[in-house]
Protein backbone atom coordinates (compact mmCIF):
# COMPACT_ATOMS: atom_id res chain seq x y z
CA UNK A 1 0.00 0.00 0.00
CA UNK A 2 1.43 3.36 -1.03
CA UNK A 3 1.85 6.30 1.32
CA UNK A 4 -1.07 8.13 -0.32
CA UNK A 5 -3.32 5.09 0.06
CA UNK A 6 -2.36 4.67 3.72
CA UNK A 7 -3.06 8.35 4.33
CA UNK A 8 -6.46 7.97 2.65
CA UNK A 9 -7.34 4.99 4.85
CA UNK A 10 -6.24 6.81 8.01
CA UNK A 11 -8.25 9.89 7.06
CA UNK A 12 -11.26 7.70 6.38
CA UNK A 13 -11.01 6.10 9.80
CA UNK A 14 -10.63 9.47 11.48
CA UNK A 15 -13.65 10.80 9.62
CA UNK A 16 -15.67 7.76 10.65
CA UNK A 17 -14.74 8.27 14.30
CA UNK A 18 -15.72 11.95 14.13
CA UNK A 19 -19.05 10.98 12.55
CA UNK A 20 -19.67 8.50 15.37
CA UNK A 21 -18.97 11.22 17.95
CA UNK A 22 -21.30 13.59 16.09
CA UNK A 23 -24.08 11.02 15.99
CA UNK A 24 -23.67 10.18 19.67
CA UNK A 25 -23.76 13.86 20.63
CA UNK A 26 -26.76 14.91 18.52
CA UNK A 27 -28.73 11.66 18.35
CA UNK A 28 -31.36 12.91 20.78
CA UNK A 29 -31.72 16.32 19.18
CA UNK A 30 -34.99 17.28 17.52
CA UNK A 31 -34.98 15.65 14.07
CA UNK A 32 -36.41 18.78 12.45
CA UNK A 33 -33.39 20.76 13.65
CA UNK A 34 -30.99 18.11 12.37
CA UNK A 35 -32.73 17.91 8.99
CA UNK A 36 -32.43 21.67 8.56
CA UNK A 37 -28.74 21.58 9.49
CA UNK A 38 -28.18 18.83 6.92
CA UNK A 39 -29.64 21.13 4.26
CA UNK A 40 -27.16 23.95 4.95
CA UNK A 41 -24.19 22.64 2.87
CA UNK A 42 -26.30 21.96 -0.22
CA UNK A 43 -28.10 25.31 -0.02
CA UNK A 44 -24.85 27.23 0.44
CA UNK A 45 -23.15 25.39 -2.43
CA UNK A 46 -26.17 25.94 -4.63
CA UNK A 47 -26.27 29.70 -4.06
CA UNK A 48 -22.53 30.13 -4.63
CA UNK A 49 -22.62 27.98 -7.77
CA UNK A 50 -25.56 29.94 -9.18
CA UNK A 51 -23.90 33.27 -8.45
CA UNK A 52 -20.65 32.20 -10.15
CA UNK A 53 -22.48 30.88 -13.22
CA UNK A 54 -24.66 34.00 -13.40
CA UNK A 55 -21.88 36.56 -13.18
CA UNK A 56 -18.77 34.83 -14.54
CA UNK A 57 -19.29 31.68 -16.59
CA UNK A 58 -22.49 32.01 -18.63
CA UNK A 59 -22.73 35.68 -19.77
CA UNK A 60 -19.99 35.36 -22.44
CA UNK A 61 -21.31 31.96 -23.59
CA UNK A 62 -25.02 32.65 -24.14
CA UNK A 63 -26.30 34.88 -26.95
CA UNK A 64 -29.25 36.20 -24.94
CA UNK A 65 -28.81 37.58 -21.44
CA UNK A 66 -32.40 36.57 -20.67
CA UNK A 67 -31.28 32.93 -20.78
CA UNK A 68 -28.48 33.44 -18.25
CA UNK A 69 -30.50 33.23 -14.97
CA UNK A 70 -32.58 30.30 -16.24
CA UNK A 71 -29.52 28.36 -17.38
CA UNK A 72 -27.54 29.21 -14.24
CA UNK A 73 -30.38 28.02 -12.01
CA UNK A 74 -30.87 24.78 -13.93
CA UNK A 75 -27.16 23.89 -14.06
CA UNK A 76 -26.53 24.80 -10.41
CA UNK A 77 -29.54 22.88 -9.13
CA UNK A 78 -28.84 19.80 -11.26
CA UNK A 79 -25.24 19.62 -10.08
CA UNK A 80 -25.93 20.16 -6.39
CA UNK A 81 -28.95 17.83 -6.36
CA UNK A 82 -26.90 14.94 -7.75
CA UNK A 83 -23.94 15.58 -5.44
CA UNK A 84 -26.07 16.08 -2.31
CA UNK A 85 -28.56 13.28 -2.97
CA UNK A 86 -27.34 11.12 -0.02
CA UNK A 87 -27.90 14.05 2.38
CA UNK A 88 -31.36 14.64 0.93
CA UNK A 89 -32.18 10.96 1.41
CA UNK A 90 -31.21 11.13 5.09
CA UNK A 91 -33.18 14.33 5.60
CA UNK A 92 -36.30 12.93 3.91
CA UNK A 93 -36.29 9.87 6.16
CA UNK A 94 -35.69 11.96 9.28
CA UNK A 95 -38.83 13.92 8.43
CA UNK A 96 -40.94 10.89 7.43
CA UNK A 97 -43.49 9.28 9.72
CA UNK A 98 -41.91 6.71 12.10
CA UNK A 99 -43.06 3.11 12.24
CA UNK A 100 -44.62 3.73 15.67
CA UNK A 101 -44.79 6.47 18.26
CA UNK A 102 -42.65 4.32 20.56
CA UNK A 103 -39.75 4.22 18.10
CA UNK A 104 -39.33 7.69 16.58
CA UNK A 105 -36.72 8.39 13.96
CA UNK A 106 -33.32 9.54 15.20
CA UNK A 107 -30.18 10.39 13.30
CA UNK A 108 -28.58 7.14 14.46
CA UNK A 109 -31.56 4.97 13.48
CA UNK A 110 -31.83 6.52 10.01
CA UNK A 111 -28.08 6.20 9.35
CA UNK A 112 -28.17 2.58 10.54
CA UNK A 113 -31.01 1.82 8.11
CA UNK A 114 -29.22 3.58 5.26
CA UNK A 115 -25.97 1.72 6.01
CA UNK A 116 -27.79 -1.64 5.96
CA UNK A 117 -29.50 -0.86 2.66
CA UNK A 118 -26.23 0.31 1.08
CA UNK A 119 -24.62 -2.96 2.18
CA UNK A 120 -27.48 -4.97 0.62
CA UNK A 121 -28.16 -2.92 -2.52
CA UNK A 122 -24.90 -1.12 -3.22
CA UNK A 123 -23.76 2.49 -3.15
CA UNK A 124 -26.16 3.40 -5.96
CA UNK A 125 -28.94 3.17 -3.36
CA UNK A 126 -27.85 6.58 -2.04
CA UNK A 127 -28.98 8.11 -5.35
CA UNK A 128 -32.31 6.29 -5.48
CA UNK A 129 -35.05 8.82 -5.94
CA UNK A 130 -32.75 11.44 -7.45
CA UNK A 131 -34.84 11.36 -10.65
CA UNK A 132 -38.05 12.74 -9.07
CA UNK A 133 -35.96 15.24 -7.10
CA UNK A 134 -34.48 16.55 -10.36
CA UNK A 135 -37.97 16.64 -11.90
CA UNK A 136 -39.04 18.93 -9.07
CA UNK A 137 -35.95 21.02 -8.30
CA UNK A 138 -34.61 21.73 -11.80
CA UNK A 139 -37.84 23.30 -13.18
CA UNK A 140 -38.33 25.08 -9.84
CA UNK A 141 -34.89 26.65 -10.05
CA UNK A 142 -35.27 27.71 -13.67
CA UNK A 143 -38.68 29.29 -13.04
CA UNK A 144 -37.61 30.85 -9.75
CA UNK A 145 -34.45 32.55 -10.98
CA UNK A 146 -35.97 33.77 -14.24
CA UNK A 147 -38.86 35.26 -12.29
CA UNK A 148 -36.62 36.69 -9.57
CA UNK A 149 -34.26 38.46 -11.96
CA UNK A 150 -37.26 39.76 -13.89
CA UNK A 151 -38.93 41.20 -10.80
CA UNK A 152 -35.68 42.66 -9.49
CA UNK A 153 -34.94 44.37 -12.81
CA UNK A 154 -38.51 45.69 -12.98
CA UNK A 155 -38.09 47.28 -9.53
CA UNK A 156 -34.67 48.64 -10.53
CA UNK A 157 -36.13 50.40 -13.58
CA UNK A 158 -38.44 52.24 -11.19
CA UNK A 159 -35.56 53.19 -8.92
CA UNK A 160 -36.42 50.62 -6.25
CA UNK A 161 -33.56 48.64 -4.75
CA UNK A 162 -32.64 47.15 -1.42
CA UNK A 163 -33.22 44.14 0.78
CA UNK A 164 -37.01 44.54 0.72
CA UNK A 165 -36.99 44.35 -3.10
CA UNK A 166 -35.02 41.11 -2.92
CA UNK A 167 -37.45 39.72 -0.32
CA UNK A 168 -40.58 40.57 -2.32
CA UNK A 169 -39.09 39.33 -5.60
CA UNK A 170 -37.95 36.11 -3.97
CA UNK A 171 -41.27 35.44 -2.22
CA UNK A 172 -43.34 36.04 -5.37
CA UNK A 173 -41.00 33.95 -7.51
CA UNK A 174 -40.95 31.12 -4.99
CA UNK A 175 -44.75 31.05 -4.88
CA UNK A 176 -45.03 30.87 -8.67
CA UNK A 177 -42.42 28.13 -8.94
CA UNK A 178 -44.03 26.12 -6.13
CA UNK A 179 -47.44 26.19 -7.83
CA UNK A 180 -46.06 25.00 -11.16
CA UNK A 181 -43.85 22.24 -9.76
CA UNK A 182 -46.25 20.90 -7.10
CA UNK A 183 -46.98 17.63 -9.01
CA UNK A 184 -43.27 16.82 -9.09
CA UNK A 185 -42.97 17.54 -5.35
CA UNK A 186 -45.77 15.04 -4.64
CA UNK A 187 -44.07 12.50 -6.91
CA UNK A 188 -40.70 12.98 -5.22
CA UNK A 189 -42.20 12.62 -1.73
CA UNK A 190 -44.12 9.46 -2.66
CA UNK A 191 -41.06 7.74 -4.10
CA UNK A 192 -38.55 8.63 -1.42
CA UNK A 193 -40.95 7.81 1.41
CA UNK A 194 -41.06 4.21 0.13
CA UNK A 195 -37.30 3.71 0.07
CA UNK A 196 -36.86 2.73 3.72
CA UNK A 197 -40.45 1.55 4.16
CA UNK A 198 -40.67 -2.15 5.12
CA UNK A 199 -43.66 -2.66 2.83
CA UNK A 200 -43.32 -4.60 -0.42
CA UNK A 201 -44.99 -1.92 -2.52
CA UNK A 202 -43.16 -1.56 -5.83
CA UNK A 203 -41.53 1.79 -6.54
CA UNK A 204 -42.53 2.63 -10.09
CA UNK A 205 -40.67 4.83 -12.51
CA UNK A 206 -41.55 8.52 -12.35
CA UNK A 207 -44.02 8.81 -15.22
CA UNK A 208 -45.92 5.53 -14.52
CA UNK A 209 -46.19 6.49 -10.84
CA UNK A 210 -47.49 9.94 -11.80
CA UNK A 211 -50.11 8.35 -14.07
CA UNK A 212 -51.13 5.90 -11.35
CA UNK A 213 -51.60 8.71 -8.82
CA UNK A 214 -53.84 10.61 -11.23
CA UNK A 215 -55.92 7.52 -12.07
CA UNK A 216 -56.42 6.34 -8.50
CA UNK A 217 -56.59 9.62 -6.59
CA UNK A 218 -57.47 12.24 -9.18
CA UNK A 219 -55.52 15.17 -10.61
CA UNK A 220 -56.19 17.25 -7.50
CA UNK A 221 -53.95 14.88 -5.50
CA UNK A 222 -50.96 16.30 -7.39
CA UNK A 223 -51.52 19.55 -5.49
CA UNK A 224 -51.93 17.95 -2.07
CA UNK A 225 -50.29 20.11 0.58
CA UNK A 226 -49.77 23.04 -1.77
CA UNK A 227 -50.92 25.66 0.75
CA UNK A 228 -48.50 24.56 3.52
CA UNK A 229 -45.76 24.30 0.90
CA UNK A 230 -46.36 27.86 -0.32
CA UNK A 231 -46.62 29.10 3.27
CA UNK A 232 -43.17 27.63 3.84
CA UNK A 233 -41.51 28.43 0.51
CA UNK A 234 -42.62 32.05 0.02
CA UNK A 235 -41.05 33.53 3.17
CA UNK A 236 -38.11 31.11 3.00
CA UNK A 237 -37.23 32.17 -0.55
CA UNK A 238 -37.66 35.83 0.36
CA UNK A 239 -35.47 35.62 3.46
CA UNK A 240 -32.83 33.48 1.73
CA UNK A 241 -32.32 35.73 -1.27
CA UNK A 242 -32.54 38.95 0.76
CA UNK A 243 -29.88 37.61 3.14
CA UNK A 244 -27.73 36.50 0.22
CA UNK A 245 -27.98 39.90 -1.48
CA UNK A 246 -27.16 41.76 1.75
CA UNK A 247 -24.19 39.52 2.55
CA UNK A 248 -22.94 39.68 -1.03
CA UNK A 249 -23.00 43.48 -1.06
CA UNK A 250 -21.43 43.65 2.40
CA UNK A 251 -18.57 41.33 1.48
CA UNK A 252 -18.06 43.16 -1.80
CA UNK A 253 -17.83 46.49 0.04
CA UNK A 254 -15.41 45.02 2.60
CA UNK A 255 -13.28 43.58 -0.20
CA UNK A 256 -13.04 47.00 -1.86
CA UNK A 257 -11.90 48.57 1.41
CA UNK A 258 -9.24 45.89 1.94
CA UNK A 259 -8.02 46.21 -1.63
CA UNK A 260 -7.82 49.98 -1.23
CA UNK A 261 -5.76 49.58 1.92
CA UNK A 262 -3.25 47.25 0.26
CA UNK A 263 -3.16 48.77 -3.20
CA UNK A 264 -3.20 52.34 -1.99
CA UNK A 265 -6.21 53.59 -3.94
CA UNK A 266 -9.58 54.45 -2.49
CA UNK A 267 -12.84 54.17 -4.36
CA UNK A 268 -15.93 55.53 -2.65
CA UNK A 269 -18.91 53.20 -3.16
CA UNK A 270 -21.84 54.82 -4.89
CA UNK A 271 -25.27 55.21 -3.38
CA UNK A 272 -26.73 52.04 -4.85
CA UNK A 273 -23.92 49.97 -3.34
CA UNK A 274 -24.69 51.34 0.12
CA UNK A 275 -28.41 50.61 0.02
CA UNK A 276 -27.84 47.07 1.30
CA UNK A 277 -25.50 48.19 4.09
Amino acid sequence: MSGAQRAFVVCGRELGQHCEHFIARYDGMNTDVISRVIGVPSTTSYMLTYDHLLNVVLPPLLPSQALVPVSAGIIARSTITIVASPLELIRTNLQSTPLSSDSPHTLRSVLTSVRALVRDQGVKYLWRGVGPTLWRDVPFSGIYWASYEGWKNAFARRGREGAWVAFVSGAVSGTSAALITSPFDVLKTRRQSLIISPSNSPISASIPLLVRIVRTEGASSLFTGILPRIAKIAPACGIMIASFEVCSMSFSHTSRILNACFVGSWEIPDKTQLIYM
